[in-house]
């Protein structure tokens, strides 16, 4: 199995300024909902500690802590999930009641939990650190089936392990993002895969023009991926525009025009998106990019260190990992900063339940 995502992590906030997988990007609603949550983290060699922060009325009131760094959230019909990487646990909260949980499993041992969907009564997990995409039954909860992607690794990658980071439920299918890394090096050209969950077949296979995906973002029938490539090289990786009914992958924006490492996207109003590009000096921003042409926009101002990117169907919020001062920053469709709002801890990961 692919060794756990604590070492890549660590090494992420120290050379990309803390930029972790945002696991929830799509429309939502929009702050005075109170569905806005936030996973702060601080990591010290003892493995750290998480602290999940609810955002209502642009204040984040802290509703529970972790007695670990590695997690990232996610959010699927109403459930607020929280994945603890390097323990392999996924908990479910409704409607993000945290005194509530609906689901407590460790779906493996190394196994290396990203993100979840669900569909017919299956959560279904995407692994970094496993073969196999794995299904919980959500009245069972228990581990009941699962889908051995082990044929779409790196065809040198001794470990087998395709390194799946995102899975969505698309049109009665499951749609799957492979980062296929050769060890902790980039390999084979990063894969979106469609597959039936009932008969387990690959029925699309859609090859991106970048490598070492470590980010996406889904909205209707297209999904951004964002491929770092080497993360000691800002010119090798690029933000993919998939759609997924025709089966085709544009190269938007390359690592080369945006001027860093792209680690992470959310769709914005209609035509936009936004990014997360971490330069040579480590200072990581987010851009406004412009879906039919790649063209960058503005860039947001009052951060140099965005963790998190998520869109909630009239601003953008930004995660400021910034352990000295933690914060989201709330902006408009252009890139203009709104309000600030202090959180308990350096926020890597957001999710917006529906």
């Amino acid at each position: 199995m692919r060794s756990t995502h604590v070492a890549l992590a660590m090494l992420a906030a120290i050379f990309a300024s803390g930029c972790v997988l945002d696991s929830n990007s799509t429309n939502a609603p929009s702050a005075g909902s109170g569905k806005i949550f936030s996973m702060g983290s601080k990591y010290d060699n003892n493995g750290g500690i998480g602290a999940l922060d609810r955002i209502s009325d642009s204040v984040a009131a802290n509703i529970k802590t972790w007695p670990t760094s590695d997690i990232v959230l996610g959010a699927d019909a109403g459930v607020l999930y929280v994945i603890q990487r390097i323990n392999g646990v996924v908990t479910g909260f409704q409607g993000g009641d945290v005194t509530k949980p609906t689901l407590d499993i460790n779906v493996g041992g190394g196994a290396n939990p990203y993100a979840v969907s669900s569909l017919s009564g299956k959560l279904w997990v995407a692994c970094y650190g496993s073969r196999y995409l794995k299904a919980v039954g959500l009245s069972s909860k228990t581990l009941v089936d699962s889908i051995d992607l082990s044929a779409y690794s790196d065809v040198g990658d001794s470990q087998v392990v395709p390194d799946m980071i995102d899975v969505k439920v698309w049109n009665g299918k499951l749609a799957v993002v492979l980062g296929r890394l050769n060890g902790w090096k980039p390999g084979d050209a990063t894969l979106v895969l469609v597959i039936d969950p009932t008969t387990k077949h690959v029925d699309k296979r859609i090859a991106l023009p970048w490598k070492n995906a470590y980010g996406a973002a889904w909205s209707g029938n297209q999904v951004l991926v964002a491929c770092v490539g080497s993360w000691n090289d800002l010119t090798d990786g690029g933000l993919a525009l998939v759609d997924l009914n025709a089966g085709t992958a544009k190269a938007l924006l390359s690592e080369k025009t945006a001027g860093g490492n792209i680690s992470m996207a959310a769709f914005g109003p209609s035509g936009k998106a936004f990014v997360g590009v971490t330069d040579a000096n480590y200072n990581a921003s987010a851009l406004v990019v412009d879906l039919a042409t790649g063209a960058l926009g503005a860039k947001v101002s009052g951060t140099a260190n965005v963790g998190a990117l998520a869109w909630d169907g009239t601003q953008l919020w930004v995660g400021d990992h910034n352990d000295a001062a933690p914060m989201l920053l709330r902006v408009d469709a252009a890139g203009n900063v709104l309000g600030k709002v202090p959180t308990t801890l350096a926020p890597g990961s957001m999710a917006i339940l529906q």
